[in-house]
């Protein structure tokens, strides 16, 4: 395995990175930084934490430059659920890629830990090394990952990312 840094140099919003955590803030919309180029077989491991009433948080994979397309697994604390999903959508009115979630107690303040494994354009993710969800990423072949926040905020740390 071949631990890679990420940089955490860009992003959108209210993002700071420092000793190996992240912070990002946005009270009323969006926020997100990039940890740098997704290797196309690796695992991916990250902790977030999100604050009370924060909307959404998760990981980003495979996000353009500008952040307009990536796929994300995204914890909804309001509905505990965690989602596989991605932007832009080929149909608006949905709100998720249909079956890609799963129940999941969340609690603001608690640590919730991600271990993602993708290999080409196929990915597994772990929460809690309790909740398992397959999933395919056909349509974006490449990008860069990231973390982010929805009306709300979170903190993430033991970001990690290697190649297999």
């Amino acid at each position: 395995k071949n631990a890679i840094e990420p940089e955490f140099n860009s992003g959108s919003g209210d993002f700071h990175f420092s000793n190996g955590k992240l912070n990002l803030k946005a009270p009323g919309g969006f926020a997100a930084a990039v940890g740098g180029k997704m290797p196309d077989t690796c695992k991916i491991e990250v902790t977030a934490k999100f604050g009370k009433g924060t909307r959404e948080c998760g990981i980003m994979l495979r996000c353009s430059e500008d952040l307009e397309k990536a796929y994300y697994l995204r914890l909804e604390p309001a509905n505990h659920k965690f989602v596989f999903d991605m932007w832009p959508r080929d149909r608006s009115e949905v709100t998720r890629m249909v079956e890609l979630d799963r129940d999941i107690a969340l609690t603001a303040g608690e640590p919730v830990r991600f271990r993602i494994f993708i290999d080409g354009n196929k990915g597994v993710a772990y929460v809690n090394d309790r909740i398992a969800m397959n999933f395919r990423a056909y349509d974006l072949p490449e990008g860069d990952w990231g973390v982010f926040v929805s009306e709300g905020s979170a903190d993430f740390d033991h970001l990690r990312v290697a190649t297999l």
